[in-house]
């Protein structure tokens, strides 16, 4: 990602979701929940890089912060490569920039939280426009949708679907997208909780 070094004032302005059943506030959940998840995300990080080093691994910050583009992208449906939410997608990319050129911890966990509620409030405006019947056999769906294909159902079958309620739900599994956005789908996959409804 090209760091673009204009971080949106009118973006980190908006700091309190609107949660009304038509319009729902992702940019003001982006940035409000980038605080709130902090400690979520940080000890999920600590989890794993405890566990590399058990296993006797090295942690190489700069070549981890080199992964997180392509592991954010990968996380997306493909209809959203484009970013449905370009000035949140602007500060998500200075982040993963900052990591790139400090190679330390503190700079890795803020692109992982920044990516992991980037994914987030793209997953949740996504669900909350798709039946899943309409993307259950698309291959190029996210695999985190995949994995919580059967609770997405159940909710779309308990209620009308609202935004806000999408949001909740996706925000139920922070910590596991933290992870697959650190490691990677087929490593993090692990760390995807059950989401109860």
């Amino acid at each position: 990602m090209e760091k673009a070094r204009t971080p949106s004032s009118k973006a980190k302005s908006a700091t309190k979701p609107n949660t009304s059943d038509n319009d729902f506030d992702y940019i003001g959940a982006y940035y409000s929940g980038e605080d709130s998840v902090r400690d979520d995300v940080q000890d999920m990080l600590r989890l794993i890089v405890a566990s590399k080093r058990e296993q006797g691994e090295d942690v190489n910050w700069e070549e981890w912060a080199s992964q997180l583009e392509h592991s954010i992208l990968s996380l997306l449906p493909s209809q959203y490569v484009e970013s449905p939410f370009p000035e949140v997608f602007s500060d998500v990319a200075n982040t993963l920039g900052d990591a790139e050129e400090d190679c330390s911890m503190e700079t890795f966990v803020r692109a992982v939280r920044a990516g992991t509620m980037y994914v987030t409030i793209c997953l949740s405006l996504y669900i909350s426009l798709r039946h899943p019947s309409m993307w259950e056999h698309d291959d190029d769906v996210s695999p985190v949708l995949q994995h919580y294909l059967p609770e997405i159902k159940q909710l779309w079958a308990q209620r009308r679907m609202k935004k806000n309620q999408t949001f909740e739900f996706m925000e139920g599994a922070i910590p596991g997208i933290a992870a697959v956005v650190c490691l990677g789908y087929a490593d993090g996959k692990r760390h995807l909780k059950p989401i109860i409804l």
